[in-house]
């Protein structure tokens, strides 16, 4: 495999890592998943490029790196507008770029959102670790992007079918408020009527969060009974700890846990979760598993005719 120095990091920015679709087959050992906290911008960026939907990529988190191109190449940008430049001048989201040797990519004022991605035509390289690339913040293992790093890519495929930008009208919207879609949690009859009510019909505030997940402020719930077995846990489970105020558990999430679990987010969410920052806001809506499955169908009738146009072929 060709390989060739493609960017040198002279500021790595607040959380710059690599990631990919992540390591799957690994949570019987505690290792959850990881990879990619935005999949629709994240896959996008690869397919904008050229690039397999799940190519290794950069993720940026709110304040983003400073760049210095060492080789030209084609780069996309996408996911939060965190006001990206390229050689000072501001550089357009959701399309492939031209960078040259030289040319340095800089990200100023966060505008909306909260994770950007850069993808590079033909990928960047990193040594795999249980078959992943994908930085993993609890388990400490993947490339978290450093000062003064310097990036390795692939040579990629100069020619591409799809050279346009990704429609005004399929780019999210990055809101300060969602409506979360969400299934019964394992747990869920364990909570009083009072907090379940509350559950579905309050707000409630992002207090902080990580790659781990979501803490939320607001209506506090309270489950019946004091002993509880551990159980396992999924991207979107919603537990509820004694504090009686809900952790939204993410990528990098851990494998199980012992607080019950009242509701757990719909996989097809997971774009307007990854954006949220402290001071947001989430109210949770019911649906059933039908409901869910047939919404994800749609996603993902969504990104095969992105990829049939980037590719010339489907991805599932």
């Amino acid at each position: 495999m060709n390989t060739i120095n493609m960017f040198y990091v002279h500021q790595s920015g607040l959380q710059t890592t690599l990631q990919d679709a992540g390591r799957y087959g690994y949570q019987s050992i505690g290792l959850g998943p990881g990879g990619a906290m935005d999949p629709f911008a994240f896959k996008v960026a690869n397919l904008l490029v050229g690039n397999e939907p799940n190519t290794l990529a950069i993720e940026v988190a709110l304040a983003g790196p400073t760049l210095e191109c060492l080789h030209e190449t084609i780069i996309a940008i996408t996911g939060a507008n965190l006001s990206p430049t390229v050689n000072g001048k501001p550089a357009p989201m959701w399309q492939a770029l031209q960078l040259e040797k030289g040319d340095v990519v800089k990200f100023g004022k966060p505008i909306s959102g909260a994770r950007a991605y850069i993808a590079v035509n033909g990928g960047l390289h990193v040594n795999t670790i249980l078959g992943s690339g994908a930085f993993h913040s609890k388990a400490d293992i993947g490339t978290l992007i450093r000062t003064h790093d310097t990036l390795t890519g692939k040579v990629g495929q100069r020619h591409f079918l799809w050279r346009k930008a990704l429609s005004l009208s399929a780019r999210p919207k990055y809101d300060q408020h969602v409506v979360l879609r969400v299934l019964s949690g394992p747990d869920e009859a364990r909570f009083t009527k009072k907090s379940t009510e509350a559950f579905y019909h309050s707000a409630f505030t992002v207090k902080q969060g990580d790659r781990m997940g979501l803490f939320l402020d607001g209506v506090r719930l309270f489950a019946n009974g004091d002993h509880l077995l551990s159980g396992g846990v999924t991207w979107g489970s919603v537990q509820v700890p004694h504090s009686g105020n809900p952790i939204l558990l993410l990528q990098d999430r851990q494998t199980t846990g012992g607080y019950p679990r009242i509701a757990t987010v719909a996989s097809m969410e997971q774009s307007k979760v990854a954006q949220l920052l402290p001071g947001h806001t989430v109210e949770f809506k019911k649906i059933n598993v039908r409901e869910a499955q047939r919404h994800l169908r749609s996603q993902h009738r969504t990104m095969n005719m992105l990829a049939i146009r980037a590719l010339g072929h489907p991805i599932t």
